[in-house]
């Protein structure tokens, strides 16, 4: 839904500007998100999603549901790795426990939470049921993600930009995904864990 307005902001924009809809379309149609915003790539039989610039409720819900509309075999799995959502205060805590309640309701089969508040939102995908576990480094994602992980199963990184979860992404899957930051500058976010 987020990609169909801006789609339709461009397409206005185009017409506005003497561009045939035929030229717009086809302009369109050959976008391709690279880096860490919202770039879907394949992986041998697997979807790799990598969202990763920004995140609040709305957006990891909708990469939640990118993730279940994605096309895999009936025995493959659909793994959500989320990182914490940043600059929250003293609602913090509540955010992270409304994500968590409205990612429970798709159907995603493991759900990895990293760092600091994202453990409230494990704490609600397991009440809720689902397979879910916290991890507070990358070394651990990445140790659990190449446990779980078979060729064929979908994965949606969907986390704020200095948790650089396109780093675990890159690491597990032999990608080359190039932050729009610095790793450098992000490390006092997450105490130098990259």
């Amino acid at each position: 839904t987020h990609n169909v307005n801006n789609a339709v902001g461009a397409y206005a924009v185009g017409k506005h500007y003497g561009i045939t809809s035929e030229q717009i379309v086809k302009g369109l149609e050959a976008f391709r998100p690279d880096g860490v915003r919202q770039n879907l790539l394949k992986v041998n039989n697997s979807n790799i999603l990598v969202d990763c610039y920004s995140t609040t409720i709305l957006s990891s819900v909708a990469a939640g549901k990118v993730l279940c509309e994605l096309d895999i075999e009936d025995t493959a799995k659909r793994i959500m790795v989320l990182s914490y959502l940043p600059s929250l205060a003293s609602g913090s805590e509540t955010v992270h426990r409304d994500v968590g309640r409205n990612i429970a309701k798709l159907p995603i089969d493991k759900i990895i939470g990293y760092r600091n508040d994202a453990k409230y939102i494990i704490e609600e995908c397991i009440k809720a049921g689902k397979d879910a576990v916290f991890f507070q480094y990358h070394e651990e994602v990445k140790a659990y993600l190449k446990e779980i992980f078979n060729d064929g199963d979908a994965v949606a990184f969907k986390g704020v930009t200095y948790a650089h979860l396109e780093q675990v992404a890159n690491d597990v899957f032999g990608l080359n995904i190039i932050p729009d930051n610095r790793i450098e500058n992000d490390k006092p976010y997450n105490g130098g864990d990259f």
